[in-house]
């Protein structure tokens, strides 16, 4: 007599030898390594009487899609040495199982978006801190020191002007082009840039020349990074920072804007308009500086 299951790789039923159950083996169509249960559970179309957690993986994944429940599976042996790099495990060892909605697509982007979301909650874990997360942009990391900016771009310009232009030094038409705010040196806030606009060298981003690439510091730190750009050179833009930052969070369509995000800052990028002309923008943010730089801002009742 013979078992009748489904191969949880390509679908296809397969008929295997009684003496076979509790073995494991390969499906003889797309290679998948799979366990073959005893023929009770075989013939049931469900998880075993002994309850969903006591079958085997591949059933337990069909009853958690079966339940409109999503999943991703990865079985191996306890590591005896600790280390959990499966990068070199062999095949007969590791074995992932994935309920049917999962396709590549969405596989990498739940690696990406797991590393992100959960990893950084295991507080003193060895090589895993909220530092790791902050996004940067040409090299520059938000959480940076205004000191480091400094030193990093320090050159003089046109007319012997000390660059980069800061707020805290910047005077007349140069501190306009920052786009400061009066209440900004009270809060501690400086602006600042590596160009200037009279040199009509804006920096690049992706290739495309920005119309205004702006950095902010609150107490001495990068907190924002802002890039205004040509609307009709957003899909090269946007091609570029799927690239760098992987997998979208979160994607809207009116405006057009793709956001990447983890616990410790965001990316959101913004598309303008050709008519009227509206630059797109590029914006890389600090969570917690944020929020200490919005602490800062004149409530209504001062700002008037």
């Amino acid at each position: 007599m013979s078992l009748q299951l489904e191969c949880p790789g390509c679908r296809a039923t397969l008929n295997v030898p009684d003496e076979l159950a509790g073995k494991q083996g390969k499906c003889v169509h797309c290679g998948q390594r799979l366990t073959v249960p005893g023929r009770a559970i075989a013939a049931s179309a469900g998880p075993p009487s002994g309850g969903l957690f006591e079958s085997p993986p591949e059933a337990m994944v069909r009853e958690l899609f079966r339940r409109q429940q999503s999943a991703l599976l990865l079985v191996f042996p306890q590591p005896g040495d600790g280390s959990y790099d499966v990068s070199n495990m062999p095949e007969t060892e590791l074995k992932c199982i994935a309920t049917e909605d999962i396709n590549q697509a969405r596989f990498q982007q739940l690696v990406a978006s797991f590393a992100q979301r959960f990893v950084p909650r295991k507080k003193g874990q060895a090589g895993s801190t909220t530092e790791e997360l902050y996004y940067e942009l040409k090299g520059d990391r938000l959480s940076m020191t205004l000191e480091e900016f400094k030193r990093k771009y320090e050159r003089s310009g046109e007319g012997g002007v000390r660059l980069p232009l800061c707020s805290d030094t910047a005077w007349g038409a140069n501190k306009a082009s920052l786009r400061c705010e009066a209440w900004h040196q009270q809060a501690n806030i400086i602006h600042a840039r590596v160009d200037l606009p009279s040199e009509d060298n804006s920096p690049t981003v992706a290739g495309v020349k920005t119309e205004l690439l702006l950095y902010q510091f609150i107490d001495g730190k990068l907190f924002r990074m802002i890039a205004l750009f040509p609307t009709d050179k957003f899909h090269l833009v946007s091609e570029a920072a799927i690239q760098k930052f992987g997998p979208v969070t979160h994607e809207s369509q009116k405006p057009r804007q793709l956001a990447w995000e983890n616990s410790a800052a965001w990316v959101t990028l913004t598309r303008g308009s050709v008519h009227p002309p509206e630059p797109s923008v590029l914006e890389l943010v600090h969570r917690q500086l944020q929020h200490l730089a919005e602490s800062r801002m004149p409530t209504s009742a001062a700002d008037i």
